[in-house]
């Protein structure tokens, strides 16, 4: 279905491997469609396929998964502090209350934070695990419709005076300040850091110089732990929703995990994990408490 002269709404399964190719074919993306998320220079409002292609390779190997392997000490460390809050508040305070999503973010942004930059952004030391990164999405989404018709508002706003830009757009500072200070974290930390992260690979100079730009480097960071925050934040907390909402999928996953988590304070490996019939099962009937 044609729904403008320039895009076509396709509701036909069949055709989905014609639309997301492989890379042996070459797709463009839309150049009217990516003004949306106001980072120009990410990998995600990239147009040419072999520059996409290019940016995409500097952060593959970041997400392999023998590269989130070695990253399960970092995931267990954050995931142990969480758990000691948790049980802390619950010991402290049976009347308090955390909002899901909120508990997860702040997670996930730890987690991305550490691996992006080598230092963690340390929401889940937060009283109410509040979170800029969210905050800089949350913005983004909000003002995306306007930045796909009217891209050049993105570039008007970033030459003004910070101060100016705080009275007419308020929440766009949070953007800003959370690009200045992806910018300075990775700096600091890459220089005194051994381990290898994120920032080191788009800084490395192999990389042609107009791809380590100081804007390049803003754009690409912010999509990289935004993506690393709310998606995996988002189904985390969808995933809790249905599981404790359905007292025999909770009790199947229970039973399941006591294999492999034969106390609370175990930390079962991903391998571990994989192997468990539930957790690759493509499908569960529904049954309601």
């Amino acid at each position: 279905m044609r729904i403008n002269p320039r895009e076509v709404h396709i509701k036909d399964p069949h055709f989905y491997d014609e639309v997301y190719a492989p890379a042996s074919k070459k797709r463009e993306k839309d150049s009217h469609f990516v003004g949306l998320f106001g980072l120009p220079t990410s990998m995600v409002a990239t147009t040419s396929h072999e520059l996409h292609r290019f940016r995409r390779g500097l952060l593959n190997n970041f997400f392999s998964k023998r590269s989130v392997l070695a990253l399960s000490s970092i995931i267990q460390e954050k995931l142990s502090k969480l758990m000691q809050r948790l049980e802390t508040t619950y010991h402290d305070d049976n009347d308090a209350i955390f909002q899901l999503d909120n508990v997860y973010a702040a997670l996930t942004a730890d987690i991305i934070s550490d691996y992006s930059w080598g230092e963690s952004a340390g929401y889940l030391d937060d009283a109410n695990f509040n979170n800029d990164i969210r905050e800089a999405l949350n913005e983004i989404s909000e003002f995306s419709h306007i930045n796909r018709f009217f891209p050049i508002l993105s570039t008007i706003m970033r030459a003004m005076p910070r101060r100016v830009l705080g009275w007419i757009r308020p929440g766009a500072m949070a953007v800003l300040d959370m690009q200045d200070t992806i910018t300075r974290s990775s700096v600091r930390n890459s220089r005194n850091s051994e381990k290898k992260t994120i920032f080191d690979a788009l800084t490395n100079p192999a990389v042609p110089f107009e791809e380590r730009s100081p804007r390049r480097l803003q754009d690409e960071g912010l999509i990289v732990v935004i993506g690393g925050t709310e998606t995996t934040a988002r189904v985390l907390t969808l995933g809790s929703h249905y599981i404790f909402r359905d007292c025999q999928l909770l009790l199947r996953l229970r039973n399941e995990l006591r294999a492999v988590m034969p106390t609370p304070t175990t930390k079962p490996s991903w391998s571990d994990l994989e192997k468990l019939p539930y957790l690759v099962s493509q499908h569960y009937d529904y049954i309601g408490c």
